[in-house]
């Protein structure tokens, strides 16, 4: 008996002497977590010292907070450690589920990243930097088409100017007005006292302080763009703005088309004398038939209130060409589909319409060559 209860002595000495060896608080009040490297901090600047079992150096440090579980189970669950399996001095700040940067008691998210709200990365704050790059690679890309109607769809879009609430603050708001019934500000200190004035006058500084910014309204780019335009899971709007910019570019290139095109009818118009034409006849009041690029018409009559013809040319080089008919507000009602070459005419029956204006286009191969505006009266 005496035997065994100095085997189980000793065995407990050599535990606590090896846990001991693993953590260590020095004289100077220090904290070892790990093996100690006696060389390391000379100058004492660091509280505690996490050191992980790789090599020379002790690499490898990580600590975990609540459960681990296992590496081949994808369980490795909240930690904070050093990166990668060897020396690599870069931080890793890893959450199975995600990972929230807050301040002051912890309700105000400066930025996030939850798996529940798919793979995006959400700042409450102004991001400055010195530059943005996206990826945009070819071979990274699929069901890859060309961008038509541009012109047409950014007129549909109304730019605004507007000063920007802080959601955060919103949501903040409505979660003390549900609780306000149970928080009694007597039992606080009198440093918590001082951190709640503060914090309530920084808030009311971020909501008063409302810049002026430029742009769209979400709910409005999403009927003409609605692929720019996504829901957070809280249901507020956000806008990819980068995205319009190949729309843009797009549009200066129809505009551009049609500028050239009104360029060369304008050198036509001065180099030959311009035809006489009866308002009953479907020829082009322009010489048509030496142009290498389509032409657009003024319907006739304009107004009209039985019908009216609408004149065009499309050399042979256009592939496919139709002229669409659209209300004010950019909404298409019409299309007629043009398979004819040369100079030709489309009728509108004013029947098929409301009295109004109207706006038709000529789009040819993808572009927009020219839009005009005509009349149906009662």
């Amino acid at each position: 008996m005496k035997t065994r209860k100095a085997l189980i002595l000793f065995f407990l000495s050599i535990i606590s002497l090896n846990i001991y060896s693993q953590l260590k608080v020095k004289e100077n009040g220090k904290t070892i977590i790990g093996l100690d490297r006696s060389d390391d901090d000379s100058s004492n600047i660091l509280s505690a010292s996490v050191f992980g079992t790789g090599g020379e150096y002790r690499y490898g440090s990580k600590i975990a907070f609540g459960d681990f579980g296992r590496y081949e189970t994808y369980s490795w669950n909240v930690f904070i450690g050093e990166y990668l399996n060897y020396d690599s001095d870069r931080l890793w700040l890893h959450g199975k589920n995600g990972i929230y940067l807050t301040y002051s008691n912890g309700d105000y998210v400066i930025g996030s990243y939850d798996v529940n709200n798919g793979n995006i990365f959400n700042f409450n704050c102004e991001v400055w930097s010195n530059g943005i790059k996206l990826t945009s690679d070819e071979r990274l890309k699929i069901n890859i088409n060309k961008i038509s109607n541009s012109t047409t769809n950014l007129l549909k879009l109304t730019g605004v100017s507007y000063n920007l609430l802080d959601k955060q603050n919103i949501l903040k708001n409505k979660k003390q007005e549900k609780s306000s019934n149970e928080f009694n500000t007597t039992s606080l200190t009198e440093k918590e006292k001082k951190d709640e004035v503060f914090f309530e006058a920084y808030n009311a500084n971020v909501l008063n302080a409302k810049p002026k910014h430029l742009g769209f309204l979400a709910q409005d780019l999403q009927k003409v763009f609605p692929e720019l335009v996504d829901k957070d899971s809280l249901g507020y709007y956000s806008v990819d703005y980068i995205g319009l910019i190949p729309v843009i570019i797009e549009a200066f290139k129809e505009q551009q088309n049609a500028i050239d095109s009104l360029n060369q009818r304008l050198a036509v118009l001065v180099s030959k004398p311009i035809s006489k034409v009866s308002p009953n006849k479907s020829t082009l009041p322009i010489e048509t038939e030496m142009l290498t690029y389509p032409v657009l018409d003024q319907n006739i009559p304009n107004p009209f209130n039985t019908s009216t013809t609408i004149g065009y040319y499309l050399p042979n080089t256009i592939t496919n060409a139709s002229i669409y008919i659209y209300d004010m507000n950019g909404v298409q009602l019409k299309r007629y589909s043009i398979n004819q070459r040369g100079k030709g005419n489309v009728t509108i029956q004013g029947s098929e319409l409301n009295a109004g204006m109207y706006l038709y286009a000529l789009i040819a191969d993808g572009n927009v060559i020219d839009t005009k505006r005509m009349i149906l009266t009662k």
